[in-house]
């Protein structure tokens, strides 16, 4: 348990390096974002699942019944703040990105539609009032 413990706590420092500062947020994340999770946390939560997984199998196959029972519980407890801690992770690497980082010349190029898309055109215009609404609506956006 203590090595789950210490496993935890040095998944979400890890895992803080890619959780956006307050003068970050509603920025765009770092290209490297991706590449930090595949290569240094991935490989760090495989260990412990495979290790308890095997925990889990040495458990049930090698402990009484009641013993099994106790144990199984602390293993589940184990596995209960795990998964709390990648929802915990989950939550904090989040990124809302604010529309002032993407154009309407960009999204339109691309595409893809403002999420004002299926709502109707006065409460878009509404939403875009800085005078922008025609570039919009000649996207194609709103």
């Amino acid at each position: 348990m203590p090595l789950n413990l210490l496993g935890i706590i040095i998944y979400l420092r890890l895992a803080s390096e890619l959780w956006p500062s307050t003068s970050e947020l509603g920025s765009p994340g770092g290209t490297g974002d991706a590449f930090w999770w595949a290569f240094c946390l991935l490989p760090f939560l495989a260990f412990f699942v495979v290790a308890n997984v095997i925990a889990l199998a040495l458990l049930v196959w090698k402990l009484r019944s009641r013993e099994r029972v106790v144990a199984i519980g602390v293993w589940a407890l184990i596995a209960t703040l795990w998964v709390l801690a990648n929802a915990y992770d989950n939550y904090r690497a989040t990124r809302y990105v604010d529309a002032n980082f993407v154009s309407a010349s960009d999204r339109a190029s691309r595409g893809r539609k403002m999420p004002c898309a299926r709502r109707s055109r006065a409460l878009c215009s509404a939403l875009h009032s800085d005078g922008g609404v025609a570039e919009w609506s000649k996207a194609g956006l709103c």
